[in-house]
């Protein structure tokens, strides 16, 4: 089936589900960063589309100004102090105006950082930020979890069943609790758990654990051969070469979407994991094709330069059309 056409009928049907709901419904585009300004351009002539005599809200993160004509933009403003202090004040059921300071100093007022802060202060750990980054303030966090937490994050994030009456999957411990407390999980409104949000799923990848080998094996053998979940699992039981595979298919079905940002990052993600192996002739300029469609010029003349020269006259027509 055509990947392109199987997800434009998968909008469609989500607005059409919407428009026979009596209520106003509002849907969040689980993407961050470029991925969610990609989600937005391929959802926005089916907006346009949908009916008027309904209520119906369809939200993207986005980093700048969106490019579709006529979408509301909604900035969102750094916490403030105060508002820190209602966070903690809701947490231990009384103001701390000095700790309230401290945190939105050291969080720039980043929502998702000044939370992780709240967190770490209200179970005592008095670490200090390097950075101020989401990403790597989640790492960060991620990094200082109990081993029985971490494990419970990762069963969920590749649905493996965890035994609630042991507490463990594939015989290794799960602390739900524990990383429900820590804000790692949450329920996902279907009966289930999940981590709650897209930038700390992105923490995931590239995790040092121990202890997981069990997980990441049941998860390999679990889960859909095209799953990209399956790489990183394939990653921690050292079969790199499979992972590589599975984030060069994954990078190939976006790229089929004309989800050019999301392709990118299971492309870089296969780079990182590639090893020896090269990628194909045709993944490399589809690559360069996708950067260039993002605006990173520089960066698809640089990986273009990287490949060398083609092996054969097939290649070199493919390069050449590239270009």
């Amino acid at each position: 089936s055509d990947p392109a056409r199987a997800a434009a009928s998968q909008r469609a049907k989500l607005l059409q589900a919407a428009a026979a709901f009596a209520e106003p419904l509002c849907v969040v585009i689980d993407a961050i960063g470029e991925a969610g300004e990609s989600a937005l351009s391929s959802w926005w002539p089916l907006l346009q589309e949908a009916p008027t005599n309904k209520c119906l809200f369809v939200m993207f993160a986005a980093k700048g100004t969106p490019v579709a004509q006529g979408a509301l933009v909604v900035d969102v403003d750094p916490f403030t102090p105060d508002e820190i202090g209602e966070l903690l004040q809701a947490a231990q059921g009384q103001p701390e105006s000095t700790l309230a300071n401290e945190i939105a100093n050291a969080s720039g007022g980043n929502a998702a950082v000044a939370c992780v802060l709240v967190r770490r202060r209200l179970a005592g750990d008095e670490a200090t930020l390097t950075s101020t980054s989401t990403h790597d303030v989640f790492r960060q966090d991620l990094a200082t979890l109990p081993p029985a937490a971490l494990h419970a994050v990762l069963a969920c994030w590749w649905s493996l069943p965890i035994d609630p009456e042991s507490g463990t999957a594939a015989g290794v411990d799960c602390d739900v609790a524990g990383a429900v407390v820590r804000g790692w999980l949450r329920a996902d409104g279907r009966g289930g758990i999940e981590p709650p949000s897209g930038a700390q799923r992105e923490c995931l990848w590239g995790i040092q654990t121990t202890g997981a080998d069990l997980l990441a094996q049941l998860a390999v053998s679990s889960l859909p051969t095209d799953d990209p979940r399956r790489a990183e699992a394939l990653r921690i039981c050292g079969q790199t070469q499979a992972a590589f595979l599975v984030l060069l298919d994954a990078a190939r079905n976006c790229w089929a979407r004309t989800e050019y940002a999301q392709a990118e990052r299971w492309w870089a993600m296969a780079e990182a994991q590639s090893g020896s192996s090269r990628f194909p002739m045709k993944d490399a300029a589809q690559r360069a094709q996708a950067l260039a469609l993002l605006g990173q010029y520089p960066r698809a003349e640089a990986w273009l330069s990287a490949q060398g020269q083609p092996a054969s006259a097939a290649e070199q027509v493919l390069m050449a059309e590239t270009l």
